[in-house]
């Protein structure tokens, strides 16, 4: 139980770090390109999407496929940090 909660706050960890690397990249990545170039790419985002949004039920599937995605990334990384510490775990025992 204890090798489980830990493989969860590690996987949740490294997804969040991931995650904040991915924001920090774009936001140096904006930065590099200067506020012109933005608020340009903005706009036109703004012209492509918001202004013809999509319709509710395709926006409600595309959250809901997004969401399940995540979820199985996150076990599926759980899954695997747990047995690699299993793993681990019983080499240090053998010894």
């Amino acid at each position: 139980m204890k090798r489980d909660f830990i493989s969860k706050i590690m996987s949740a960890t490294l997804l969040g770090g991931l995650f904040g690397w991915n924001v920090h990249h774009g936001l140096v990545t904006w930065n590099l390109r200067g506020r012109e170039a933005f608020i340009a790419y903005q706009a036109r985002r703004f012209d492509m999407n918001m202004a013809t949004p999509s319709p509710v039920l395709f926006s409600i599937i595309i959250s809901v496929l997004l969401a399940v995605g995540s979820c199985v990334v996150y076990e599926l990384l759980a899954y695997c940090l747990s047995a690699a510490m299993k793993g681990i775990a019983t080499e240090k025992s053998a010894d």
